[in-house]
């Protein structure tokens, strides 16, 4: 096993003179394997929560070490994919030792957490710097021990295998995606719908142990890799499926060069995707087992394939609704005056999924070549465009695909953004442009929580 992790600070945070508030953390032996990920809170209340998400790393690796050490190798052997949410709702089959031994763990951490935050506090007192950035009200909260940890507020997502187990735990948003051989990419822990919009929870609330997920497994289905990423990586895709077709891009990077270079390409990289994107301070951990590289790749593009082929289905139906419409009211639309506006709706709606299909063809048949380089299975597009595309339309009919297949992006240098490029041009469901900050919750950060 092998693992990379990353952490970027916002445009926003940039822009504002404002500490990067993530962390994150791997580290990938025989024995054991971890990533952790967490996201301090933004707003003025948690003027100390860069601190607290390095806290949070830095007990968390370490409890998590004793754990396993003292853990019988066998204590989670046979057991199946169990996920277990913060209300008791389960998926899988439940076991009450697991569920309590994984609680033990996350309650040493909160409890290791607050002591080290208690501990930080009275070493360093509210300094000058923080009084004038700091609303007054805020001021006592370094005094009062009920209060205290709002300060150093955050959230945690970890991830630990050995050679007999796994299991995850989080508290707060941000994702943990996993890689699978049969079931494909998944979210590995429940969601929590406490986390929504600009409200989280969060190693500081007063009940934080009740609050935490957990999932496992011990019966020797290993995920060939995993990646946890803060809310401002995911907030910058919009879809699940987006966020899953970066982080396979970057699985394919760590396959074919060395953890040290993936960490170089997003040191590069998410400042760039943050400043197009969620303007947020960015964190990805990931740990992959590198013995699966040639099946990994394959699984994972044959996966990326039966993605696009499912939305080239979808839109191939979009563009046969709008043609549809179209025709019906060809004959109307010089007599009746919506008739013709429907009219130029359905046609600036069929232009635009046409547009939409050449960039999907495109994908498709990058990948196909990727697959298979030598004979390469191209996508058939049956769609006959000299019926479909009204004669006066000034928009060019799109080209059938040859052999010859033209790159969506031509990286130049392995640091550049052009990995991840595709990600650029996203499209909403009628297939129009969006802006480049579409995901981007101004005041998701101003009064977080």
């Amino acid at each position: 096993m092998k693992g990379f992790n990353k952490t970027c600070q916002g445009a926003s945070h940039i822009k504002s003179n404002k500490v990067c508030q993530d962390c994150s953390f791997s580290e990938s032996t025989p024995e054991l394997s971890i990533a952790l990920v967490s996201d301090g809170h933004g707003g003025e209340r948690y003027y100390r929560s860069h601190i607290g998400s390095e806290l949070a790393c830095e007990v968390s690796s370490d409890l998590i070490r004793i754990f396993v050490r003292q853990m019988p190798s066998d204590f989670f052997v046979g057991a199946p994919l169990t996920q277990y949410g913060v209300n008791g709702e389960c998926c899988g089959q439940p076991s009450k030792k697991h569920i309590d031994a994984l609680r033990q763990l996350g309650n040493s951490i909160i409890a290791k957490w607050r002591e080290k935050i208690e501990a930080h506090a009275k070493e360093n007192p509210i300094s000058a710097e923080e009084m004038s950035m700091v609303p007054e009200e805020y001021h006592r909260d370094l005094t009062d021990k009920n209060r205290l940890a709002k300060v150093y507020g955050c959230t945690l997502i970890g991830y630990v295998q050995t050679p007999s187990y796994w299991f995850g735990f989080q508290i707060g948003d941000g994702k943990c995606f996993s890689f699978h051989q049969e079931t494909g990419p998944k979210e590995l822990i429940m969601w929590d719908d406490a986390c929504f919009l600009n409200k989280t929870t969060s190693l500081c609330d007063s009940y934080a142990s009740e609050k935490i997920r957990y999932s496992f497994q011990g019966d020797g289905d290993f995920p060939f890799a995993v990646f946890l990423g803060s809310d401002g990586l995911d907030d910058s895709f919009g879809e699940d499926k987006n966020l899953v077709n970066f982080y396979i891009q970057v699985l394919k990077l760590a396959y074919k060069s060395s953890p040290e270079n993936v960490e170089d390409v997003l040191a590069a990289d998410l400042p760039i995707l943050s400043k197009r994107g969620s303007q947020d301070d960015m964190s990805i951990a990931a740990i992959y087992d590198e013995k699966t590289a040639s099946s990994a790749i394959r699984y994972i593009t044959e996966w990326q394939l039966s993605t696009i082929l499912g939305e080239l289905n979808q839109n191939k139906a979009r563009i046969h609704k709008f043609h549809k419409e179209r025709k019906s009211l060809e004959d109307v639309r010089s007599s009746n005056a919506k008739a013709a506006i429907d009219y130029e709706y359905a046609v600036k709606e069929m232009m635009a999924a046409i547009e939409n299909r050449k960039l999907l063809i495109q994908r498709y048949n990058n990948l196909a070549k990727e697959l298979d380089e030598n004979n390469p299975t191209l996508f058939n597009d049956d769609i006959p465009y000299e019926k479909v595309i009204p004669q006066s339309s000034t928009t060019k009919t799109p080209e059938k695909e040859s052999n010859e297949i033209k790159p969506v992006e031509t990286a130049k240098d392995t640091s550049s953004y052009n990995h991840y490029g595709r990600y650029r041009g996203f499209r909403d469901k009628r297939g129009n442009k969006l802006k480049r900050k579409l995901f981007r919750n101004k005041n998701k950060r101003k009064n977080r929580r």
